[in-house]
């Protein structure tokens, strides 16, 4: 599994870790926790497009790059994945150091988080793209698809959701 570009090899292991327990407990099959945390990469590699498509576009005499919401939005889509991604890190190390049960309520975030992400930063990306972003010109429109496939795919967020309350009200008793 590729490493999420500006991580150290610990965090490379803690990834395969974190893949190979939603391989064993959570997932019966594998490819389904793959497509999970591909998908930060994919947000990363979608990102940069969405940056270099706006310094390249100019709407109104000035870049897109220049203008106040464009900015807003590449500064909410970096967010969203770096919380994706440190959430996907935390709970690799939960499972490291305090085991895979104890890692449950963040591997349920995880399947809720990062497809959300994925489909809040491609719309984004969507919508600096102008019309070119819904055409087959830069595959975007197809991505948001399959994104939105696969958020259907792990199962309903309300199951993840209810499964990550359960967990917090036990431990409040």
């Amino acid at each position: 599994m590729p490493a999420m570009p500006g991580h150290s090899e610990r965090s490379i292991d803690l990834q395969q870790r974190l893949a190979a327990f939603m391989n064993e407990h959570i997932y019966p099959n594998e490819a389904t926790f793959r497509r999970q945390v591909a998908s930060g990469d994919r947000m990363l590699r979608v990102f940069e497009a969405m940056c270099a498509r706006v310094k390249s576009r100019v709407a109104f005499g000035k870049a897109l790059a220049e203008q106040g919401t464009v900015r807003a939005d590449i500064a909410e889509s970096r967010m969203e994945i770096e919380q994706a991604r440190l959430l996907t890190l935390k709970a690799a190390h939960l499972m490291d150091t305090v085991g895979n049960k104890e890692a449950r309520g963040e591997v349920a975030m995880i399947k809720v988080v990062v497809p959300r992400m994925a489909l809040r930063v491609l719309d984004r990306a969507i919508q600096a793209h102008g019309g070119a972003g819904v055409s087959d010109a830069f595959g975007l429109a197809s991505a948001w698809a399959h994104a939105r496939t696969i958020r259907l795919a792990d199962g309903p967020d309300e199951v993840h959701r209810d499964a990550i309350a359960k967990l917090e009200l036990h431990k409040s008793s």
